[in-house]
């Protein structure tokens, strides 16, 4: 399994048959180096979505999108700012019962909101669905996860 990992986070050509399929069948590397459809095909059998897979930026990028697309990105990624959340983790302990609480709740309400099955009564459900949280504690949880929040980024 460990050798899959290696072989996902590397650059081979795994990846661009993990995505594209087999190269001459399903695609084709064309001179600026993207990849397409062979002559004369608009599809092919087998085709996913490049970010599926490992590290996206060893792909071969799709016709259309530039061969410099994979450095484009790169640098994008090079740009992102990093969270000053990272590390943060929250300690249930508590409000594990307020936790379990509200769990029950969205459990209850949640698939049939999801679902909107409950039509122009939709907005009721929701309300009761909000007020039903609150009573299982939800405000006591919110204070909670806010005041080891507030604790964490003082201690950082």
């Amino acid at each position: 399994m460990l050798a899959l990992h290696y072989l996902l986070y590397s650059k081979n050509k795994i990846h661009d048959t993990l995505v594209w399929g087999v190269e001459g069948t399903d695609w084709v590397k064309n001179e600026d180096g993207t990849g397409a459809y062979p002559q004369g095909a608009e599809s092919a059998e087998y085709h996913m979505a490049d970010f599926l897979f490992g590290d996206q930026l060893t792909i071969t990028p799709w016709q259309g999108s530039g061969a410099d697309l994979r450095e484009q990105q790169a640098a994008r990624n090079m740009e992102v700012q990093t969270s000053k959340y990272i590390g943060f983790s929250i300690d249930n302990t508590k409000v594990a019962n307020q936790v379990t609480a509200c769990q029950s709740v969205a459990n209850e309400y949640k698939p049939m909101l999801s679902a909107g099955v409950y039509g122009t009564d939709t907005e009721a459900k929701y309300e009761e669905f909000m007020a039903a949280l609150e009573r299982a504690g939800m405000k006591e949880i919110l204070a909670e996860y806010q005041s080891q929040l507030d604790d964490w980024l003082a201690a950082q």
